[in-house]
């Protein structure tokens, strides 16, 4: 792989990509976005580093950190999660 480097093998783009590499399906994915999942939408295709992603659920899922938080969804809509692919 001359000339990718390690950040194009760190570099998911599409959402499928994402909820590939996470085993998300459609729903979860849009919760995760609300909840502040590290992802950007450019030009109709979002685009996500697997490990700052992973690190990003590590965090929220992290059963040793010591405050426990209720996670509470916001309504989302669906027009800002579809690509344009």
């Amino acid at each position: 792989m001359k000339g990718r480097g390690m950040a194009g093998l760190n570099l998911l783009k599409g959402i499928k990509a994402i909820m590939t590499a996470f085993d998300l399906n459609e729903q979860q994915f849009r919760m995760f976005v609300s909840l502040g999942l590290p992802v950007c939408k450019i030009n109709g295709r979002w685009y996500g580093h697997f490990q700052t992603i992973d690190e990003w659920f590590a965090g929220i899922t992290n059963p040793t950190r010591t405050k426990k938080r209720k996670i509470d969804v916001p309504e989302t809509d669906s027009d800002d999660l579809k690509e344009n692919d």
